[in-house]
């Protein structure tokens, strides 16, 4: 059966069903709790890296600069 509606679900709802999760529900575990932590934390931002640091990029300048070390040394790479 083809669905007619979409539920209305807010950000707002979700982020407050996250945050009882995390703080209010005393049967959540702590692997919940950690999880909607995790969540409403990148929800809000705290966990952003910093800009042209992601993790690859990152990867990939420390391994050009070894790379470089290695040439003006005079090892083959």
């Amino acid at each position: 059966m083809p669905r007619t509606k979409k539920p209305a679900v807010t950000a707002d709802q979700i982020v407050r069903a996250l945050a009882a999760i995390a703080f209010e529900e005393p049967e959540a575990k702590p692997s919940e709790r950690m999880k909607a932590l995790e969540l409403l934390g990148k929800h809000l931002g705290l966990w952003k890296d910093p800009p042209g640091e992601d993790g690859l990029a990152a990867e990939q300048s420390k391994l050009e600069e070894l790379l470089q070390q290695r040439r003006e040394r005079g090892t083959p790479s």
